[in-house]
């Protein structure tokens, strides 16, 4: 069922609601809907691959030595650019805490490795860890996972925050975006020696995760 027009291309309803534009138009749609959480963009190219479109903006910053996108066969190409973009409606999911060891008490260096379990199939989206350092922060390292048959995940490379009074970096944060079956998972801090912990995480180096469960 047609439910509308919108920036020269056809909106449609159903379970299998799909928005079809040339990448301009997309964009433009993005933008003036903020809270369609639901509708995942992606390019569509002639070769039948599909890319997350912040994956091509992102490609877009990068220099001219990266290639560009295949161009899509097309009859909807109205501004020449080649591509196809498609918005998918899947049902958005809630981002809940996943996991959280942490404290406002005193904290001090030396965090042992941190664990937490999982008992449902989950997508990890952000992970976090400490790094007060008496005010000094840390300058960033990797973080990764570790699950009980020794698979890895990652290392990511952390970006970091401010924490209290500005101290800085003192948070690191990565953004893994990786499926997680059920079960127990150790992380992995490339620099334990400033992880924070005291007596009420019990030495546990101090993590957050989120992200929301796929079961």
């Amino acid at each position: 069922m047609v439910v509308g027009v919108m920036s020269a291309f056809l909106v449609t309803a159903g379970c299998d609601e799909v928005y079809r534009s040339t990448r301009a138009a997309a964009e433009q749609y993005a933008n003036e809907n903020p809270n369609k959480s639901t509708d995942q963009i992606y390019v569509e190219t002639e070769d039948g691959k599909t890319t997350p479109l912040s994956d091509l903006r992102d490609a877009d910053s990068k220099p001219a030595s990266v290639p560009a996108p295949a161009p899509a066969s097309t009859t909807s190409d109205t501004d020449g650019t080649g591509e196809v973009l498609k918005y998918e409606d899947t049902p958005s999911q809630p981002t809940v805490e996943l996991f959280n060891i942490g404290s406002i008490m005193a904290v001090f260096n030396g965090g042992t490795p941190a664990t937490f379990t999982l008992a449902k199939k989950a997508q990890l989206k952000t992970m976090s860890t400490y790094h007060w350092n008496d005010a000094k922060g840390a300058t960033g390292g990797t973080l990764g996972l570790k699950d009980a048959s020794g698979k890895t995940y990652g290392p990511w490379s952390v970006t970091t925050s401010d924490g209290q009074g500005g101290a800085p970096s003192v948070y690191w944060n990565v953004s893994p975006d990786v499926t997680l079956e059920p079960g127990t998972y150790t992380i992995v801090d490339s620099e334990p020696a400033t992880w924070s912990q005291n007596t009420e995480t019990l030495g546990v180096g101090m993590s957050w995760g989120t992200g929301y469960y796929l079961d």
